[in-house]
Formats: C-alpha cells, structure tokens, sequence
C-alpha cells in the first residue's frame, strides 16, 4: 500500500516546493536595469542613406530614447506610430537600432514605413542588444543626459505608455 501512495505524496511535495518557488520569485524586487557605464559601448553600424550612429557616449547631454527594432517583427511594426509621436518632442533624441537584421532590410522598412529616429544604426550580430540586456524586439530605454536608464520598456511602446510615463520624465 505504501508503494502505491509513494508517488503521489512525492509528486504533491514537488508541486508545493513548486508553487512556494513562484509565489516568493513574484515578490522578489526586480533586477536593476543594467548599468549606464555598460550602455555607452555598443558596436553598431550606420545604415547607408540614414545618417551616422554615434556612440552613445557623443549623445550625452541629451535625453535619448534607445529603441531596438527589426524589420521582421510584427510587434516593431505595431509601435511605430508610438516611435513617431516620440519623434515630434523637441527635447528627445531618437537612437533606433535594427537588431539582429540586415542593413536593406532595416532602410526598406524605414522607407515604407517612415524614418522617425535622428539616428539609425544596425546591430548585424545583436552584440549591442546583449549589451543592454535585451531579451527581444521590440524593447526601448529612456537615458537621460548623463546616460543613465530613466524608463525601460520591454515590448513595444504604446501612446498610453508615452503619455502616462516617458513624456513627464522629459524637461
């Protein structure tokens, strides 16, 4: 009898360890995001026909919104009028960066589509997305002037989100 009541009292301890393991995960504080430091060193390319793409570090003193994009992602695509409105304040630099894409593919999607970033670079091998400690696209960071993460959006950015979030963090 012990033997047939085994398996089931071994399987409801690992469904208590289980539970108990997600109920305290959810009530741990969230890592930070990552450093500023970490930010400024990022190896992009500039796409042809949109500008350069300077080193973070040169945009310092201003306020810039990061956002990684590819051209392939429905969810990039769904944020777009988010990333232009995003582009009217005068007060925000808009760094865009083509993750994990290739640089026709990125200027196809930003001509079709409308280029709402002062710069346009392109992460062929995601090496900056790792960098930031991105986990996918689309996923944008607010720096403020001296470089440090003000807002973190993972996925994509809504006018709600613009409105009710990045806008009062800007002057």
């Amino acid at each position: 009898m012990l033997l047939r009541i085994l398996p089931f009292v071994l399987f409801l301890a690992l469904a208590v360890f289980f539970a108990y393991s997600l109920v305290t995960e959810e009530h741990q504080s969230p890592a930070p995001p990552p450093a500023a430091k970490r930010l400024v060193a990022i190896d992009v390319l500039a796409i042809d026909g949109l500008g350069n793409a300077p080193s973070l570090e040169a945009l310092r003193g201003q306020f810039v919104l990061v956002n990684f994009f590819a051209s392939w992602c429905t969810p990039c695509l769904a944020e777009h009028p988010a990333i232009k409105t995003l582009a009217e304040h005068p007060s925000l630099t808009l760094y865009g960066i083509g993750w994990n894409d290739k640089p026709g593919n990125i200027a196809a999607w930003l001509g079709k589509h409308g280029n709402p970033y002062d710069y346009a670079a392109l992460d062929k091998q995601g090496r900056s997305g790792i960098e930031f400690g991105i986990s996918g696209v689309p996923e944008s960071f607010l720096l403020d002037r001296e470089g440090n993460i003000l807002y973190h959006q993972n996925g994509p950015l809504t006018e709600a989100i613009i409105h009710d979030t990045i806008l009062p963090l800007l002057p």
